[in-house]
């Protein structure tokens, strides 16, 4: 939510822009994507699609949140 997520054919990367703040950041997301990455898209699963015109191949780049230990935000009411 708030990252608008493209890429560039001839240099094979994928860039973001954070525009969830006050200022829009644009960040490096992926480098050295395999063949002519083109078709950029997002799907109903939340990750990121691609198409390769030189391999003929659909690609999915999956989100992996950080590893956090899980932890209670509210205590539950004494029963």
């Amino acid at each position: 939510t708030g990252k608008y997520f493209y890429q560039d054919l001839c240099n094979q990367w994928i860039n973001y822009i954070d525009v969830s703040g006050p200022t829009a950041v644009r960040s490096a997301f992926a480098t050295g994507l395999p063949g002519q990455a083109l078709g950029l898209s997002v799907g109903l699963d939340g990750n990121l699609y691609y198409l390769s015109r030189s391999n003929g191949a659909l690609y999915r780049v999956v989100y992996s949140p950080p590893a956090t230990a899980p932890a209670i935000s509210t205590q539950p009411a004494n029963v």
